[in-house]
């Protein structure tokens, strides 16, 4: 399948698509529209319903608002004429673990922001993707194909222990386990298509499940039919996710219904929370490329940031909110950025 343009970034063979989804903004369920019209629309694909998932409330378009009123410059973190991006900031506010395809692979380095040194965190011959940092400090969950044969489509999550450097296998099922998401000391979701195997590798929906570090058996948090993307979570009983509308909304587990919370003609991204704040971070488009924005969830209100880019992708709060890490496009390659903001 050749490769097409949509939006400035390059979207190549299908093999290859949800390793470059981040930096493309967008779920894998949508690629495959995106491959033949770049459009976004959904149209020509089976919808799938939120209803069996809950009660669905409307809501009204978000307001412009200001949430933040002093707002840093962007402060560019990396260069290379490679991608950069996906990073996760750990609970002390210096270290970043992030992917980068420097290597001819995905691969994961560590980036030191107290004296902007890189460090190759985790070697191997397979691509491993999408790192995020445990509450210990000292774990980062992450994504790799490693014992999918290669395959895209059958990944899994892995643990990788800072200070003794070993690597463990978290999850591992037929179908694609991945975009794990903190949680909890002893928790951490992740998306998953093993529900479905036999169906088409673009047709397979996703399900949010909860693991453990403990190696118990994962639970099922949101089911395949709500084909929920890029979770984040709220509290113990909520969780934010992108639906197939390219909507962020809040799933509440506990009753299983789902709120959603941006409007419609503004197609979301990976979302990120703050708890101090109460704020959402999130990269948006509105037909201009994708922005970012913030979100309040008490007021119900967005406020798009001036990045100085056309295209921004996984935006991710430092833990004390007054920074945001994004990756963005610069040049021919997306780089890693940070952004200080306050009220």
């Amino acid at each position: 399948m050749a490769s097409q343009e949509c939006g400035k970034v390059t979207l190549s063979q299908q093999a290859n698509m949800k390793l470059n989804q981040f930096f493309n903004g967008i779920s894998a369920g949508a690629l495959s529209v995106l491959l033949c019209s770049c459009s976004g629309s959904k149209e020509g694909v089976s919808a799938r319903s939120e209803e069996s998932a809950g009660a669905v409330t409307q809501a009204a378009a978000a307001p412009a608002a200001i949430i933040a009123s002093n707002i840093g410059s962007p402060q560019r973190l990396t260069d290379g004429d490679y991608d950069n991006g996906l990073g996760s900031v750990n609970q002390d506010g210096n270290q970043v673990v992030f992917q980068t395809n420097r290597d001819g692979k995905w691969q994961i380095y560590l980036l030191n922001l107290a004296d902007n040194t890189q460090t190759h965190l985790v070697v191997s011959d397979a691509n491993d993707e999408n790192p995020v940092w445990m509450p210990d400090g000292n774990s980062v969950l992450f994504v790799s194909d490693r014992n999918g044969g290669g395959s895209e489509w059958e990944r899994d999550i892995y643990l990788y222990d800072t200070v003794s450097g070993e690597t463990r296998r978290m999850t591992e099922s037929a179908g694609d386990d991945w975009y794990p998401v903190s949680s909890a000391s002893d928790s951490y979701l992740y998306l998953s298509e093993k529900g479905d195997p036999s169906s088409p590798v673009m047709d397979r929906p996703n399900a949010l499940y909860r693991g453990y570090m403990d190696g118990r058996a994962p639970e099922l948090v949101i089911p395949p039919e709500a084909d929920p993307s890029s979770p984040i979570v709220l509290d113990s009983d909520r969780v934010v996710f992108r639906n197939r509308e390219g909507r962020l909304g809040v799933y509440t587990i506990s009753v299983g219904t789902s709120e959603p919370l941006t409007s419609p003609d503004l197609r979301c991204g990976n979302p990120s929370y703050s708890s101090p704040n109460g704020w959402l971070a999130f990269n948006g488009s509105a037909g201009d490329g994708f922005q970012l924005y913030l979100f309040d969830l008490a007021s119900k209100t967005s406020q798009k940031l001036e990045t100085g880019s056309s295209e921004v992708r996984y935006p991710q709060f430092t833990p004390d909110g007054g920074a945001i890490i994004y990756s963005a496009k610069a040049g021919d390659h997306f780089q890693l950025f940070k952004i200080e903001i306050a009220r």
